[in-house]
């Protein structure tokens, strides 16, 4: 719901807009799909197959996140490797991939609906700005790419392997001198 009311404030903003997708199920998605009848700059589009994911993340300017729980930001993380900032509340794991004034914004809380607008207008008029961040979001990004993230997963267990392979050779050594020494 912060989102819809993030648009509220932005309602009159000429060229933003507010589109939500995702499957739209329950009591909450009722009460969303509801208040957005009188909010004419958001769209619900429901869930949406991969490839409408990815035009529509190639087409945003940013991605707005107001989670209360978010234990990754899996989505942000998809936003950021195309080159698109996020603003975004903070919770949970997003706290650690995004940092203001770098790779996208963080406002204070998903409370937060007037620093989340003012971060949205920001960007909407400084394109520069929002540029760098998108480059800078791509850069970090990249890191969690399954390639990225195999490559990482491959040293660590050549490093193991490494290590276990010197502690095997050391038993097989025997003492050294220095171990059978003993001291009265």
């Amino acid at each position: 719901m912060a989102v819809v009311k993030v648009a509220e404030l932005l309602k009159e903003r000429r060229g933003i807009k507010f589109a939500i997708a995702g499957k739209m199920e329950g009591s909450y998605a009722a009460e969303v799909l509801e208040k957005v009848k009188d909010v004419p700059n958001v769209v619900v589009l429901g869930e949406v197959t991969d490839e409408e994911k990815s035009t529509l993340i190639r087409a945003s300017f940013l991605n707005l996140t107001m989670s209360r729980l978010e234990a990754l930001g899996l989505v942000q993380l998809e936003f950021m490797s195309a080159g698109v900032p996020v603003v975004s509340s903070g919770a949970g794991g997003q706290s650690w991939i995004i940092k203001t004034g770098q790779n996208g914004v963080l406002v204070a809380g998903p409370e937060d609906h007037r620093g989340a607008a003012a971060a949205i207008l920001e960007l909407a008029q400084d394109s520069d700005y929002r540029d760098r961040l998108g480059r800078n979001a791509a850069k970090f990004a990249s890191q969690f790419t399954m390639g990225a993230l195999v490559r990482k997963l491959v040293r660590k267990l050549e490093e193991k392997r490494r290590l276990s392979e010197g502690d095997e050779a050391r038993q097989h050594a025997g003492p050294s001198p220095e171990a059978s020494a003993s001291t009265i």
